[in-house]
């Protein structure tokens, strides 16, 4: 585990600390706690994707996108959430306090096939425009609470070796000679293995050498092989290091007042080699899981190893319908189970005192051809509500709050 007591995080609320408040996080009594400008505790109940509703993206003039927005906000607010998660109109920011958001590499589960930079040429650079064109929009705003990354980002190779056949180290070390990255990689592998050649050989079926490594593409390697699966996993790191480094720098560059969220990571897909390279860059871990039900043990898990904040990104638990017997997220067999679910899901979460916000997915139903499956909202798609989660969510969130001491919105 690494050492984040000194970490730039920190460093950047301790040199803000005069500027104009922002949100901010602390720890009180044992218990992680989001924190308004003004001082006050703050928990961050949300909804993500509300871009994503139909009645947004298909409106013909700016007037009625106004509109719109202005009924979300006015609904939420009576369901008790109190932020816009990622994926959001512009128009909600003067609104309702929100996390900004922006993909610094497309490799996230959304897409079929990721494309893996490589982070050790002029990746950096990237970043930073990137970085510069997300902060330069948000960071005056008042309600802006902090930073998102990139979504449900691949991480994990045997996972991604699962799933898409492809993965990080092996899309860096199959690239020539000429890339950073492949070159890189060789160093890695001579700087390792260097004091016993014959044994990197039988493990790799090559000869350690700089030249003929740099020219190799590394086909029918030995994926499963121990030595070979440990050096994968090692250079992983390598790999993430950079990426959080470039990241990191840039938004200290840009903002080091607000708190930065990172990476949107899936439950399942967070190796530890990840999570430590991300940590002195980040103030909040979040995280994305799937089941209905709260799994304790993952997120200690993920807490033994950050000890900082968590925040449960994106999140939902559907329910078949008629016209949709397949949702995302996993089902309760009806309406009244999964809006029962839901107030258990919320109970357990904020029983653990990491946890500091929670952002369910969608604020309309939104189907999805290619996948053939529904993204289940609080409303069907011709906007009826969905009673009876709407009055868990209600429920749910008005006991969070009340519970933690938390003005409602």
């Amino acid at each position: 585990m690494v050492d984040n007591t000194h970490n730039a995080a920190t460093t950047r609320s301790k040199q803000q600390r005069a500027k104009r408040p922002v949100y901010s996080i602390a720890h009180v009594s044992g218990r992680w706690m989001l924190q308004r400008p003004d001082g006050a505790p703050f928990i961050s109940l949300g909804v993500a994707h509300l871009a994503a509703a139909a009645a947004y993206r298909t409106a013909a003039q700016p007037e009625d996108r106004l509109r719109f927005v202005e009924q979300v906000v006015v609904n939420l607010r009576e369901w008790r959430f109190n932020t816009a998660g990622y994926h959001h109109p512009a128009e909600i920011r003067d609104r309702l306090p929100f996390i900004a958001d922006k993909f610094l590499a497309l490799i996230p589960y959304s897409v079929a096939q990721p494309r893996y930079p490589d982070v050790f040429g002029g990746y950096a650079r990237a970043v930073g425009h990137l970085i510069h064109r997300m902060c330069t929009v948000t960071k005056s705003n008042p309600n802006l609470i902090g930073y998102y990354w990139t979504d449900t980002p691949r991480w994990d190779l045997d996972t991604a070796r699962r799933l898409t056949n492809d993965d990080w180290v092996s899309a860096i070390r199959r690239n020539s000679a000429m890339f950073p990255g492949k070159r890189r990689y060789v160093a890695f592998l001579c700087e390792r293995h260097r004091a016993d050649a014959g044994a990197f050989h039988a493990a790799y079926g090559l000869n350690l050498d700089e030249r003929s490594l740099l020219d190799s593409d590394f086909a029918g390697l030995p994926l499963e092989n121990p030595v070979v699966h440990r050096d994968d996993y090692d250079f992983l790191r390598i790999i993430a290091r950079e990426y959080y480094r470039a990241a990191g720098e840039a938004m200290e560059r840009e903002d080091r007042r607000h708190l930065v969220f990172g990476d949107r990571y899936m439950l399942n897909d967070l190796p530890a080699e990840v999570l430590e390279e991300a940590l002195p860059w980040i103030d909040v871990v979040a995280v994305q899981p799937y089941h209905a039900r709260f799994e304790k043990e993952r997120f200690d898990g993920i807490y033994r190893i950050a000890r900082k904040p968590i925040l449960i990104c994106d999140h939902a638990i559907g329910f078949p319908t008629q016209k949709y017997p397949k949702t995302a997220w996993e089902q309760r067999a009806t309406e009244a189970d999964a809006a029962s679910a839901y107030e258990h899901y919320l109970s357990e979460a904020f029983a653990e005192p990491y946890i500091v916000g929670y952002h369910r997915c969608h604020y309309a139903d939104r189907f999805v051809a290619r996948r053939g499956w529904l993204m289940q909202g609080l409303l069907s798609e011709d906007a009826t509500p969905y009673a009876k989660i709407i009055e868990s969510a209600r429920r749910a969130n008005v006991a969070v709050l009340e519970k933690l001491g938390v003005a409602a919105p």
